[in-house]
């Protein structure tokens, strides 16, 4: 016997939720009982709600398949002699639900992409600088090979301007034997206490100043100020 219809929300994914309808049935001895159909009403909940919870609510009718094909198998393994004797439910989402979980979407597949295309431009970025900027020599072959696949002639001046940045990208590469001991400085800086940081930079500035380095001085006392 198919008990009267009802109605409740259950949750999809995404915190978003679906308007959902039971359809019920008891078996025959059980349908005079309030109790029973309570309880077959809660048993079909508790197989639905779940199922739903993993589907989205831009697909309804996907998830109206899905879970009613689950509610069939789950209460098929119940066996002889349980209270429901079969359950279906229709799915539907209202139209603010689809719209905002559509933006959410959309807005994901944005980030999807831009991660793609930052990711593309690290890959280039070190392709770049590990065999193009090498030397003036790999830079002028890849510039080169630019101009016979692209069929243009890149200028002389755009050629200096270009080895100009390649001395000074290397100048700053992780592979400069002086930035990988700036940056052991540095965190080794981080591990003292800043009385001695401070006797160290000190002594520095003195190597500098005894050095007759007198710009680099200035600068020095820029980024710590001078000393008396």
């Amino acid at each position: 016997m198919w008990l009267d219809s009802f109605s409740d929300r259950a949750a999809g994914q995404d915190g978003f939720s679906f308007d959902v309808e039971y359809h019920v049935a008891v078996q025959g001895a059980d349908a005079g009982s309030l109790d029973k159909q309570r309880n077959a009403c809660a048993t079909v909940r508790a197989i639905a709600e779940p199922a739903l919870a993993r589907c989205d609510v831009l697909r309804p009718w996907a998830a109206e398949q899905d879970v009613n094909l689950h509610l069939s198998s789950s209460l098929s393994r119940r066996g002889v002699g349980a209270v429901v004797a079969g359950a279906r439910i229709v799915v539907r989402v209202d139209g603010e639900t689809a719209d905002v979980a559509g933006r959410l979407a959309n807005a994901r597949q944005v980030a999807k992409v831009d991660a793609v295309e930052r990711e593309r431009l690290r890959a280039r970025m070190a392709f770049l600088e590990r065999e193009v900027i090498r030397d003036k020599a790999a830079l002028r072959l890849y510039l080169l090979a630019e101009e016979i696949e692209q069929g243009r002639q890149i200028p002389d001046r755009h050629i200096e301007e270009l080895e100009s940045l390649a001395d000074e990208v290397r100048q700053w590469s992780p592979a400069n034997a002086w930035v990988a001991t700036a940056k052991i400085l540095h965190d080794y800086f981080d591990r003292l206490h800043p009385r001695h940081v401070e006797t160290l930079v000190s002594t520095l500035r003195d190597s500098i100043r005894d050095h007759d380095n007198l710009d680099l001085l200035d600068r020095f006392d820029t980024v710590h100020g001078p000393r008396a």
